[in-house]
């Protein structure tokens, strides 16, 4: 009954939210009253009817907050109801829910009285409270870090910290599942407020997070949240070093130990048996481990990582790489090489093996076939292209025409080719994206010189591969990147007017017969357009110009990598209404807009008063 009444509420507020709030706020005014008499009455159950009050109003909290919100007066809901009840010591289910409703409405309470109620959620959090009470102290003090911090006034939450730390991680140790999320889930907002005093708790939150990891490893939950706890202690100057210590000696060993499972699985087994006890299987381990090393990579910032963990993380990630054939093993190996790439090139770039010599940039390259191999899982390159494009961008110098680049182009162009999985075409496209963007010239000749699957030129099949998936595309970043670089490509064509893109045609729109089609009509006939011409229509033009292609592509976005790409920073619609405008204005424009569908000519006219009719 109680969880229908919430689910009706919910309904309430999406479909009658003005309405809804006059009610509430009517309804609390007389609930107040009923309390008042049933209290002064002796009815044993009006605690219950203040809780589900309380309950009503903290889930209702935006919607009565907002603009007119029914006259909600929120400073006397927090003076006159909430206070008072977070005295009721004796009914402490109906305490707690007041310290969550509090939590819920700390934007709206008057300043006065905020220090009290954060006093009053870090006592609540303390052992000898009861578990009811300690869980909605927990649940506030999410909200509390979240609000106080969206309107700067953090520093409010300072003296509590200690008393808040100290209280979740106890009662994450002591409780269900649950719980445990739930303390985690809240250390996570709690954990960046102040670095000073979350350093001195790194002793108790670190080893409570690598013990849950370690236990709970198949709770995708758990793990996500026991990460993000690592990832804001490594993010800490203060504490990261100790961190570092604390995680790397057992990550490596979980690693070598899959190694060596994989490459030695009879000798284990025979070791095993002489011993009387099997080891146990750390496979389910191992992406997460690998996940853990990319948190202190990126934890140590640009020129921050000690040439330890790179000498100790890189060729243990390029050795699991190498005999692994899980797709999230492999998927989050090819993460921790770009962290890794990104944040330690010069350490990358001066390793060598001591056993077989090779190079950091060797290790990288074999990782980087084994994930582009065709007779890998499809997941292992979904998220390839990055890799690549950060090792191009970090480490160009060390990779010349004709050697290893060519040899990562190939691999890419063979993955392309063979894949019929969006992600995966998406990711490797990117890296001829960024190739075309910044070096056209090598973009045409290495596909003009390089054979497709029939023995012809790739440039052709690699086109068509390209722009009749353009228009699938997601991701801010790699809409604005794939689509900058077809305009790059074409604004290569019409100044070298290179004789390779000439001769290439590709397939336009539909050829109309005039003849009904049937399921046993031939196949689809297309117009064949020069692919130069196909560069300015819809994949770079109409799909560029629109407000719904460009709509988001303004998000931030948290990948570092990605951030710091100076073509994330360029207005993808003023970059292509400039170049489009330009393009309209040379002479053999005329040429091009005779292949412009009816769909592209009335966005070009529409967003950029272009006229071809």
């Amino acid at each position: 009954v109680r969880a229908s009444a919430q689910s009706l509420l919910d309904g309430l507020r999406s479909d009658l939210a003005k309405s809804t709030s006059v009610a509430l706020v009517r309804a609390c005014g007389r609930l107040r009253e009923d309390l008042a008499k049933a209290r002064s009455a002796g009815d044993a159950n009006w605690w219950r009817r203040c809780e589900a009050l309380l309950l009503a109003m903290g889930a209702s909290r935006k919607l009565l907050t907002k603009s007119g919100g029914g006259g909600f007066d929120s400073a006397a809901f927090v003076e006159q109801l909430l206070i008072p009840t977070l005295q009721e010591a004796d009914y402490p289910f109906l305490q707690g829910r007041a310290l969550w409703c509090a939590g819920r409405f700390a934007l709206y309470t008057p300043p006065q009285h905020l220090p009290g109620l954060l006093a009053a959620t870090a006592a609540a959090l303390s052992d000898q409270r009861p578990v009811s009470v300690r869980v909605c102290a927990a649940r506030a003090v999410m909200c509390y870090c979240d609000h106080l911090k969206a309107v700067g006034q953090e520093s409010l939450l300072k003296p509590h910290l200690a008393q808040m730390f100290h209280g979740l991680s106890s009662l994450a140790f002591t409780q269900g599942h649950e719980v445990k999320c739930l303390c985690m889930e809240s250390l996570c907002f709690a954990l960046p407020i102040d670095p000073r005093i979350t350093a001195g708790f790194e002793g108790q939150l670190g080893p409570l997070a690598l013990a849950m990891l370690l236990k709970f490893y198949s709770d995708p939950v758990l793990v996500d949240l026991c990460l993000d706890v690592f990832t804001q202690l490594a993010g800490n100057p203060a504490c990261r070093d100790a961190l570092r210590e604390r995680l790397l000696p057992p990550m490596c060993s979980i690693l070598q130990t899959y190694v060596r499972q994989k490459e030695e699985p009879t000798a284990d087994a025979a070791s095993d048996s002489s011993a009387g006890a099997a080891k146990p299987d750390v496979g389910p381990l191992t992406a997460i481990a690998i996940d853990v090393l990319k948190v202190l990579i990126r934890g140590c910032g640009d020129g921050g990582c000690p040439a330890e963990l790179v000498s100790s993380a890189l060729p243990l990630v390029c050795q699991v790489a190498r005999c692994s054939d899980d797709s999230a093993v492999l998927q989050n190996t090819g993460e921790c090489l770009r962290a890794l790439v990104s944040v330690a090139s010069d350490l990358v770039r001066q390793y060598r093996d001591p056993h077989s010599q090779a190079t950091g940039l060797d290790l990288l390259v074999a990782c980087l076939l084994k994930l582009l191999d065709n007779q890998a899982p499809e997941a292992a390159s979904s998220e390839v292209g990055m890799l690549v494009c950060v090792i191009f961008s970090r480490l160009s110098g060390d990779l010349a025409p004709g050697g290893q680049l060519d040899l990562i182009l190939r691999a890419c162009l063979s993955k392309l080719l063979a894949t019929e999985t969006l992600t995966v075409a998406q990711s490797v496209i990117l890296v001829f994206s960024q190739l075309c963007l910044h070096h056209p010239d090598h973009f045409v000749s290495f596909l003009s010189v390089t054979p497709d699957s029939r023995g012809r030129p790739a440039l052709e099949q690699l086109l068509k591969c390209w722009l009749s998936r353009q228009h699938l595309f997601f991701g801010a970043y790699q809409l604005r990147v794939t689509v900058m670089a077809l305009t790059a490509l074409l604004d290569y064509c019409i100044k070298t007017d290179n004789p390779a893109l000439q001769t290439v045609m590709l397939d336009g729109d539909p050829v109309d017969t005039g003849q009904r089609s049937t399921r046993r009509a031939g196949k689809q006939e297309f117009k064949q357009i020069p692919a130069v011409l196909m560069l300015a229509s819809s994949r770079c033009a109409d799909d560029g110009v629109n407000d719904d292609f460009c709509e988001g592509l303004d998000d931030e976005d948290d990948d570092p990598d990605v951030a710091a790409d100076p073509v994330n920073r360029v207005d993808l619609r003023q970059h292509l209404a400039d170049f489009l405008t330009r393009l309209a204005q040379q002479p053999f424009y005329a040429s091009f807009a005779q292949h412009h569908n009816p769909m592209e000519k009335k966005a070009l006219r529409t967003c950029l008063g272009i006229q071809l009719d």
